[in-house]
């Protein structure tokens, strides 16, 4: 997910995570800081990198 782009608008962090921008606004966004200027809202690409981070976790049915 790294890019050289400083900031995604929320549309561009939604595409490339692949999910919809209803989706990404309800599950990602209330969980990543965010950067405002006036009404538009933009996204840190390594904030989305954390958000993945925090949510990995071993495959379904992998062994302990």
């Amino acid at each position: 997910m790294s890019s050289s782009r400083t900031l995604y608008t929320r549309k561009e962090a939604a595409a490339s995570m692949g999910m919809s921008l209803s989706t990404w606004e309800r599950r990602v966004q209330p969980d990543v800081r965010v950067v405002t200027v006036g009404q538009l809202i933009l996204v840190r690409p390594a904030e989305l990198d954390r958000w993945v981070r925090e949510r990995e976790r071993a495959p379904i049915g992998a062994v302990r």
